[in-house]
């Protein structure tokens, strides 16, 4: 590669130096070899990108490469696309075939710098990508690994993004055109690299609709070059079919035919992307067998209609505005597009062109025009003939009309430093020919306007400067946290895309506290997908050490693309968990494999698992029969290695050099508990090095090894023991999986039980619910629950892993959990909605509720139960006690009795309580269902409420024993608690929670009535008692009525009144049944094995 500005000299010109039409040359090689790369021309230079960071320039005047700023992030498979003096890199592919990226990366040419557009709101790449009036369309490409259908256009003067309608079939591996106004998708493919279609679709831009069913391409392929020259749309190269293509087809929009037998290009090659200059195209890199195996660095130029120089000024677009010259009066017949540095002519009696009459023409420019200052501009025309000017979308001038040169003008209000619209159209009757275009503002002078204030069409202003700074949004693993893994990474997630350069080893760094301030060797990477820095610790890091991450900030720190630093540096702690103790002796030894050896002596002896005589447990026909040994001497000393452990286990090994199918071992067992013992060393000098082997192990369906790396963990030579405790069936199994060369095994330990050092890998489960699933008749203020298998981390309980739902409405609530039981219980805000069907889950998987280990349930637990249907309205009973609770007597059949301020009922603890009463003038709506019939209104009007907590409000009324039934009248009367979750109690009668974190107002709103009826069994003083949740406790009215009145809740707990075997029986018959009768009817979902146990000790 040649240095920036460096020069390649003579070019080797390879095959025919031909100038006819058709004729295709080499020119100078990029330098490394890639494919899949963007390759666009900008101001007459031609710039290369993707197949990884590396950009370069191509001068075709000099015949010179140079390396420029590299892209902010590894892609490939992007899409570039030259508009207005800048390169838009938009989308790609971080890895094959995904993930796909959203990025909007912006080069400047000028400054060489790069700044990031809006991303993409649906990702992808290997689209179509193409430019018309200054706007970018893209189409189609490979999201999530599948081809999609989809198009959408970029604004890069508003950083928007639109969708349009999608193409009629989802493709990728093509590049897209622009040809008379239509947008063109030939040929790709539908994923697979075989797929291929010759489907030829254009989207009209005017009328904004799809055509199909065009001339199809002749050769169906994908991954080819598209170049639009000389009204032919050039389809070059490609692959598909198994091979790679140098075929060239050209197609002609207007005649809809395919002109074949162009000549070939000299290098076969396809992940390429045309690049034309002046009528030439340019196509650099590629791959030349199909798939990714063979990238080239080959550079080639065809000339389809005789060779053209391309250089600066050839396809450059300078400042000013683009010109649009028609041989007419009224816009028809253009004869030339050309971008006027300004508008300042006078061509008296001739013409802008020598194709072009000298009367009776027209001009259109179109473009922006800069503002320096927030004031009234003045825009200006001399013209001969007519003359319309817009600035902003709207009209300043409007003399369409002949006249002689005469200067007109209009004003409009502007901003500083905003770049606005602007189209200017003149025509031309006869005579002479003048037409110029001026402006000023209170700082501005009146002058021609310049061409460095003008854009032209399709030429997006420059953007703003970024002055952001980035932060960091997120942190792996996050502040704080304890128990992390010693193999565990350092991430740290940034608000935007960052410079990959600026962050590395010096700005990202991880120190062990209380430990000199030399960082922790570690490798730091930095992906543009999802924005995210990557330290990888070289070693696994201390157990139970803590340590300290950095990301720096301020002069010398992590940048952004348009360089502005974190404001200060970022910093976080955590913890790393314990080291596993070494497993205990515990435990029944029951499996003792030596791995690819010979048996080795113990108590028990380590069974034989040789090349010639191989372990009946493992899957040697299926996966191979390969094993090693090594005469290198072992250390036995780490902490997770037995005591007394053989060396001599450590010395051979068995591999698996084949991924289909993995190396697997499986070991007959009775149901229940064991402890897997995996012995490891690595002792193979090729892959003693960081990095150098990976590999997975799964024991019974769980992964317990990721990406495990032994050198890693203990280096050379040196024996490691990883254990782990596990819930298994009859056939207790372990699976090996290839990430980095081979995975390999020394020895496997199966002992019955737990020795005492395992991991714990066994996922809980919920052992039992209440209400239980499918139950009916559920109290409106009961609470759920969830019994677990064992204990759990209460951490991850919580509303988000305990949920109820009403349909898809869901249930607020608070969440507890008590290690006593191992249950869960979610207490819902409210009462429950009478008659309704709720659906409660506890969260497994991912994010779920998880043991202390960490396991996860294996999915979600989900039941559903009915509550109870709403009472109706009280019945009959004999009435013991009314109370106007406030307020003054009201008549009735027998009449309510006063309980004012002044004269406060004798049932209520007034007098430590406090005497708190009051009263409102607001109609009260008594037409709930569960008010009675005839009930005084005026009921509502007065109310007792509690302001202290110590003690609480209370009532107390001497009764016969037996059953009653009690009836408390409420409304939500004042103001300041109209509004949920603004006053909340608790009431308990007789001992039982009747109303849990009650809400009037949440059951039926404000100023209306409503009645709760219970039905209780009291002894000779039946007690009432109110509890402050939220707010003051209120009460309007209190009935008590003998016997029950037909619509109370029933809170009377039922006894055992006999049981069988009688207690202290003995003599039991050994195949007596045991029974329990109860006082009353019985709910028979709610007696099971789990309610109703017998126990032998």
């Amino acid at each position: 590669m040649l240095a920036a500005g460096a020069v390649a000299g003579a070019l080797a010109i390879a095959g025919s130096a031909a100038t006819g039409p058709g004729a295709w040359e080499v020119r100078q090689s990029s330098g490394p070899n890639r494919q899949e790369v963007s390759y666009v021309e900008s101001g007459g230079k031609l710039y290369l990108a993707g197949g990884g960071t590396a950009h370069e320039v191509y001068d075709p005047s000099t015949g010179a490469w140079s390396t420029i700023a590299p892209l902010p992030a590894n892609l490939d498979h992007i899409q570039g696309v030259a508009l207005g003096g800048r390169i838009y890199y938009i989308g790609g592919l971080a890895g094959w075939p995904s993930p796909h990226v959203s990025s909007v990366y912006v080069y400047d040419p000028t400054s060489n710098t790069f700044s990031t557009g809006q991303s993409m709101p649906r990702g992808r790449g290997a689209g179509g990508v193409a430019a018309y009036n200054g706007k970018i369309y893209y189409a189609g490409g490979l999201s999530n690994g599948a081809a999609v259908p989809w198009f959408d256009v970029y604004d890069p003067v508003a950083n928007t993004w639109t969708q349009l309608p999608d193409m009629p079939r989802a493709r990728d591996h093509f590049h897209a055109t622009v040809v008379g106004g239509k947008f063109y998708a030939i040929g790709g493919r539908n994923t697979a690299i075989d797929a291929t279609t010759a489907a030829n679709d254009a989207y009209d831009l005017t009328a904004a609709s799809w055509q199909t069913g065009l001339a199809p391409l002749p050769t169906p392929r994908g991954g080819f070059a598209a170049a639009a020259v000389g009204g032919e749309i050039f389809i070059i190269g490609g692959e598909g079919g198994g091979q790679a293509f140098n075929t060239v087809e050209a197609y002609d929009p207007v005649a809809n035919t395919w002109r074949q037998g162009v000549s070939a290009m000299p290098t076969p090659r396809h992940g390429i992307q045309a690049a034309v200059c002046n009528g030439a195209i340019y196509i650099a890199g590629g791959g030349t067998t199909q798939g990714g195996a063979t990238p080239t660095d080959v550079h080639e130029v065809f000339f389809p209609s005789g060779t053209t120089t391309c250089g600066s000024g050839a396809g450059a677009t300078p400042g000013g505005l683009t010109g649009d010259y028609y041989d007419n009066q009224d816009f028809s017949n253009l004869k030339l597009t050309r971008v006027d540095p300004t508008v300042n002519f006078n061509w008296g009696s001739g013409s802008p062109d020598a194709s072009i009459g000298g009367d009776s023409f027209s001009v259109r420019w179109t473009g922006q025009v800069k503002a320096d200052f927030t004031q009234t501009y003045t825009f200006y025309t001399t013209s001969n003939d007519g003359v319309r000017l817009w600035v902003d979308n709207k009209l300043l001038i409007d003399n369409w009309s002949d006249h002689a040169a005469t200067e007109n003008s209009g004003t409009v209000a502007l901003q500083a430093g905003q770049w606005y619209p602007l189209k200017l159209e003149y025509y031309e009757g006869n005579g002479q020919s003048v037409i110029s275009l001026s402006y000023s503002s209170p700082s501005t002078p009146k002058a021609i306007i310049p061409s460095d204030h003008l854009a032209s069409a399709g030429t997006p202003p420059p953007p703003p400067a970024d002055t952001t700074k980035p932060t960091v949004t997120a942190k792996t693993p996050a502040a704080g946290a304890t128990g992390i893994a010693a193999g565990a990474n350092v991430t740290a997630t940034f608000s935007e895309a960052m410079q990959a350069a600026s962050i590395s080893g010096s700005t990202f760094t991880l120190v062990k506290q209380g430990a000199p301030t030399t960082p922790v060797a570690a490798a730091v990477t930095y992906s543009a997908s999802g924005n995210v820095a990557t330290l990888n610790p070289d070693a696994n890091l201390e157990a139970g050490a803590g340590y300290t991450a950095t990301v720096k900030g301020g002069a010398g720190g992590a940048a952004d693309l348009a360089g502005n630093t974190l404001a200060a540096d970022e910093t976080w702690s955590f913890t790393v968990a314990a080291a596993t103790p070494p497993p205990s002796p515990g435990g029944t030894v029951l499996f003792r494999v030596n791995a690819g050896g010979p048996s080795v002596a113990g108590t028990p002896a380590w069974s034989e698992d040789s090349g010639a005589a191989p372990s009946p447990y493992v899957n040697t026909a299926a996966a191979g029969n390969s094993t090693a040994a090594t005469g290198a001497a072992i250390d036995t000393s780490h902490p997770s290695v037995p005591a007394g452990t053989p060396a001599a286990l450590f010395a051979d090994e068995r591999y698996d050099v084949d991924t289909a199918p993995e190396m697997e071992w499986n070991f007959p067992v009775t149901v229940g508990s064991h402890e897997v013992r995996l012995y490891f060393a690595e002792t193979f000098g090729g892959t003693q090095a960081v990095g150098a082997r990976k590999f997975d192990v799964t024991v019974e369906g769980q992964l317990v090894l990721n990406d495990y790396d032994v050198f890693a963990e203990v280096g050379a030579n040196k024996g490691v023991v990883k254990t782990f405790t596990v819930s298994s069936d009859a056939n207790l199994d372990i699976d090996f999986g290839h990430v980095v060369e081979n995975p390999s095994i020394k020895a496997i330990e199966i002992l019955s039980g737990s020795g005492g050092g395992g991991t714990d890998i066994t996922k809980p489960t919920v052992t039992a619910r209440t209400p239980a699933a499918g139950t009916t008749g559920v109290a409106a203020g009961a609470n759920v629950t969830a019994t677990f298998s064992e204990a759990m981390n209460a951490a991850t309980i919580n509303g988000t892993s305990f949920t109820l739902m009403q349909g898809t409405t869901s249930a607020p609530a608070a969440v507890t959990y008590s290690t006593s039981g191992n249950v869960a219980t979610l207490n819902p805000n409210t009462d429950l909605t009478a008659g309704a069907t709720y659906t409660a889950t506890v969260k497994g998987g991912t994010g779920g509720v998880a043991d202390s280990a960490g396991n996860t349930l294996a999915a979600n637990d989900t039941w559903t139960f009915t509550v109870a249907t709403a009472a109706p309205p009280p019945g009959g009973g004999s009435v013991v006690y009314r109370i106007n609770a406030g307020g003054p007597a009201v008549t009735g059949t027998p009449a309510w009795s006063a309980d004012t301020a002044a004269a406060p009922s004798v049932y209520v603890n007034t007098g430590a309580a406090g005497n708190t009463t009051s009263a409102t003038g607001a109609a009260i709506d008594t037409s709930h269902a569960s008010v009675p019939a005839g009930t005084p209104a005026a009921l509502f009007a007065d109310e007792r409420y509690d302001v202290g907590t110590a003690p609480e409000m209370e009532w107390n009324f001497p009764v016969t024993a037996g059953s009653h039934e009690v009836r408390l009248y409420f409304a939500e009367t004042y103001g300041a608690t109209q509004a949920l979750g603004a006053r909340k109690f608790d009431v308990t009668v007789e001992g039982q929670l009747v109303l849990n974190d009650y809400d009037v107002f949440a059951e039926v709103g404000a100023n209306k009535g409503v009645v709760k009826t219970f039905t209780v069994s009291s002894d000779a003083n039946l007690d009432i008692d109110f509890g402050h949740v939220v707010e003051n406790p209120a009460v309007k009215a209190i009935e008590i009525l003998s016997g029950s009145g037909g619509g109370g809740g029933d809170t009377t707990k039922p006894t055992v009144t006999a049981r069988t075997p009688a207690p202290g029986t003995t003599g039991v018959a050994a195949g007596a049944n045991v029974t329990a009768t109860f006082s009353e009817a019985m709910n028979a979902a709610t007696i099971n094995g789990t309610n109703f146990t017998l126990m032998q000790g």
